[in-house]
């Protein structure tokens, strides 16, 4: 099909894929844009994820004057926590647990399923000190869950990265508690990796 031969029903199809009206709107403004349910997500941060060690991360966090929690030290102690040795350019979305369309706090294993089944993958364990790192314009109070498969610390309890800037003015690496049993709160910030 040439262009000049698309229909209007192709045009309206095109249209609805981007959320309508409004998800045009930020798509002809060049913003990236995926529709997830019935919400539109942009990309919220790219950055270069990978190429450094396990070490070389503890370091950068260090120098960087990022308070590393004793859980999150743990878990990046351990075999699960993986780097990869090159850097790699990576997308990631920013959103409520709610905004994946749960209307009850969803269990680790529902909220991961749901949001692969919309689009998303989950972050590397890496993704959550590249955060960290990248972050320098958190605003205070601001916080959020990294999306990633669970590491178990030292005595067996699965945690993922958080990623707050507290009142106080200190950036934290953090690490929150996640069973697949476990609750998620509904209006909990988190980020996902956008699939490619």
């Amino acid at each position: 099909m040439k262009y000049g031969e698309a229909t209007m029903g192709q045009f309206e199809a095109v249209i609805n894929k981007l959320g309508g009206m409004e998800g045009l709107k930020r798509f002809l403004s060049g913003e990236s844009v995926i529709k997830a349910a019935k919400n539109i997500f942009s990309v919220w941060r790219t950055l270069s994820t990978g190429g450094v060690s396990k070490a070389d991360l503890l370091k950068r966090l260090k120098d960087g004057d990022v308070y590393v929690s004793d859980w999150a030290r743990d878990i990046m102690g351990k075999p699960a926590f993986k780097t990869s040795a090159e850097p790699q350019e990576i997308s990631f979305v920013r959103l409520k647990v709610a905004d994946l369309g749960f209307t009850q706090g969803p269990t680790t294993k529902e909220l991961f399923a749901r949001a692969k089944a919309q689009g998303f993958d989950l972050c590397e364990a890496e993704d959550g000190p590249h955060l960290r790192l990248s972050l320098i314009d958190q605003p205070r109070g601001d916080w959020f869950w990294v999306a990633m498969e669970p590491i178990l610390d030292s005595v067996g309890v699965p945690y993922v990265f958080g990623v707050e800037r507290n009142v106080g003015d200190e950036r934290w690496l953090d690490a929150s508690y996640a069973s697949p049993s476990g609750r998620w709160y509904l209006e909990g910030p988190i980020v996902f990796r956008l699939r490619k």
